[in-house]
């Protein structure tokens, strides 16, 4: 008997090769798509800043009604927002070209609200604000743009929800200060230079109780100097009695402003209204 070796096993067949362009195509498409994300982010970062010059020229201009010009903006990856040189225009019919004018803004901000409807702010420093205040005949600019900016605090509340007013952001501030406040009031043929207080608000709201948005913040701000120039006793009488307009805005101030002790002891008149008296202090 014959014995026969044993059949080989047939070799394995070979494995096809893997389609090698296909996994290029792949990492290609999302190489391109991460270069288009990165490049999208780049051209966003550095226009950013002048979106954010552009947006607020159009919401001071809103608030206000008079044209306005902002210099520079810079947003840094912390929240922090610095804006220079913000000029807002006079009305028609006064001497001077601006009304205000604000060489820094330091505003903190929570970066993840830049995107959402409510900017967390965490605070404001406006400091060097230098307003021009003129009273033109019966004509007084502070009480012109005031009135102004209080209709359009009044639109905003009664819009909120609706409309473009609607869509414009809420700020939610936890605090406000105003440092180095220069008042320059001309009129009648006097010109007096006033040197103001700090004033600091905390968590400000609206009458309401709403969050505020531009106008409203506009309209505070406004109100909170106006106050100080009316119980301001160096202020000369003949622009005293021009502020009677600006004095409806202020129910506190028009009650030192018709008062004839205010120029006789100005501090003794202010303890009548609570908080004023402060204001009055001689540095």
């Amino acid at each position: 008997m014959t014995l026969q070796p044993p059949t080989p096993a047939p070799p394995s067949p070979t494995p096809a090769p893997k389609k090698a362009g296909a996994g290029r195509w792949i990492l290609r498409t999302l190489l391109g798509l991460f270069l288009l994300i990165l490049l999208a982010l780049v051209i966003l970062y550095f226009s950013i800043d002048g979106i954010i010059r552009s947006k607020v020229q159009a919401a001071a201009a809103n608030s206000t009604g008079q044209t306005t010009a902002l210099a520079s903006a810079k947003l840094q990856l912390s929240g922090t927002l610095t804006l220079n040189g913000l000029d807002i225009h006079n009305p028609a019919g006064f001497t001077s070209a601006n009304f205000v004018q604000v060489p820094k803004t330091v505003i903190s901000v929570q970066p993840s609200s830049l995107l959402s409807n409510t900017l967390i702010v965490h605070d404001i420093e406006i400091d060097g604000l230098t307003l021009t205040l003129e009273q033109n005949g019966l004509k007084n600019n502070l009480a012109d743009i005031l009135a102004f900016t209080h209709q359009q605090a009044a639109d905003t509340a009664a819009t909120t929800g609706s409309g473009q007013a609607g869509k414009s952001k809420q700020l939610d501030i936890a605090k406000l200060r105003l440092t180095n406040v220069t008042v320059i009031a001309s009129g009648f043929g006097v010109q007096q230079t006033l040197k103001l207080q700090p004033i600091e608000m905390d968590h400000p709201t609206d009458p309401d109780g709403r969050l505020m948005k531009v106008a409203d913040l506009t309209a505070r701000i406004l109100e909170q100097v106006a106050t100080q120039i009316a119980t301001n006793p160096q202020l000369p009488p003949a622009l005293r009695k021009g502020l009677g307009d600006v004095s409806k805005y202020l129910p506190d101030a028009a009650k030192l402003l018709n008062n004839p002790d205010l120029l006789k002891n100005p501090l003794g008149a202010a303890t009548q209204i609570k908080g004023l008296d402060s204001l009055l202090k001689k540095k």
